[in-house]
Parts: C-alpha cells; structure tokens; sequence
C-alpha cells in the first residue's frame, strides 16, 4: 500500500505537458492523412479496422459484426495493418525532405 502512495503522488507532482498551437496543427494533419489512408483500404479491411480499433470490439464481436469467421477478421487486419504501414511508409519518404526533418 505504501508503494502505490508514493507512485501517486510521483504522478500528480509531474509537470503538464504543454500544447501549443503548432503541435495541434500537427496532430490533425497526422489525423486527416491516417483517415485517408484508411478511407483508402478495401470496404472490407477498412470495416474490420474500424469496428476493432474505434469501435474497439473484440475479434469475436467484430465477426459477428461482420458476419464472418474470426480467422477472417484477423486476416482482414494483419492485411489493412500492413497495407496503412506500406503507405505510411510512402507518403513519409514522400514528404521527408532534408529541410523538414526535426532535429
């Protein structure tokens, strides 16, 4: 009991994170650009992603959702997954310029 005291007061002693006006504008840059990736994967992976990670059901619900077995779903997200990496990875080797890069 005695350590958990102390972790929280560690806790409610540290600093808030400060958020300027440049770090929101880069968060819903990131935001808009990871919804375009994902509007642009197949209706079924993209529905598969969504209803697992913001709908956040489970696999089991998510293929009943869909109407398919659970190995499909997991399929179905390895695929998207990997797809949202192959183009995340693109449009950063596509807007990676030496003059852009943060220190």
């Amino acid at each position: 009991m005695r350590r958990q005291k102390k972790r929280e007061e560690l806790v409610l002693d540290a600093p808030a994170k400060v958020v300027g006006p440049d770090y929101q504008v880069e968060q819903r840059e990131q935001a808009k650009l990871v919804n375009e990736m994902i509007d642009a994967l197949p209706m079924r992976q993209r529905e598969a992603v969504v209803l697992r990670f913001f709908e956040q059901l489970s696999v089991a619900e998510t293929a009943t959702a869909m109407e398919c077995a659970v190995g499909t779903v997991k399929a179905l997200v390895f695929q998207a997954l990997r797809n949202l990496r192959q183009s995340l990875g693109t449009e950063t080797e596509l807007n990676d310029e030496p003059a852009q890069r943060a220190s």
